[in-house]
């Protein structure tokens, strides 16, 4: 899977976190994917995309719906309603790492900007068409650690991700090399206790 384009959407005025929208060459076929258990959580992957359940006992997650699964020793399993979790989560335990992102194979759905499809994908994938991901223009909401105006992203910065224990989001790294996340600015000092993912 490659991708091809991507931009971050930033939520502005919203309090939900910025969001990852990525034009790939092809969709996944999730039900060829092998999963590794560590307690209640399954993890896949495949060329960088990434799905994941958690499941204890039969439940109403999608619906009550059946999955059919392979577990990475041969063995088969059927989960009965299981839940989604998240990529934090997967990544606490030693999965991944990886973030959550939605994706489209589709030129059209890029254009427009919605009916992506959630799911998560591996670091090292995202990491690796970095440079194809824009960061927009500038960010519009006035804030105040930007003493109140509109923070514009400098001529070349670039697109990042900026971790924080198991969590990443996306983020912007300045030409001067400090970063800047929605709602923060973050300082050098910052960046030299490891929070910049290289």
């Amino acid at each position: 899977m490659e991708i091809l384009e991507g931009f971050v959407k930033w939520n502005e005025g919203l309090s939900n976190r910025p969001k990852l929208k990525l034009l790939v060459d092809k969709m996944p076929d999730i039900s060829e994917m092998i999963y590794e258990q560590r307690g209640p959580l399954y993890y896949a992957e495949e060329d960088g995309y990434v799905n994941f359940f958690c499941y204890e006992k039969p439940g109403q997650g999608y619906a009550g719906r059946e999955f059919h699964i392979k577990l990475k020793d041969g063995t088969q399993k059927v989960l009965k309603g299981p839940w989604s979790s998240n990529a934090m989560a997967m990544n606490e335990v030693g999965f991944g790492p990886c973030v959550e992102v939605s994706i489209t194979d589709s030129k059209k759905v890029m254009e427009l900007g919605y009916t992506f499809s959630s799911c998560a994908m591996t670091i090292k994938k995202i990491l690796q068409f970095q440079d194809r991901i824009q960061i927009g223009k500038g960010y519009g909401i006035d804030n105040p650690i930007a003493r109140g105006k509109s923070f514009k992203f400098p001529n070349g910065s670039k697109f990042h991700l900026y971790w924080e224990g198991c969590h990443f989001e996306p983020a912007v790294l300045l030409p001067n090399g400090e970063i800047w996340i929605k709602d923060e600015y973050l300082i050098p000092e910052f960046m030299k206790k490891g929070n910049i993912f290289k």
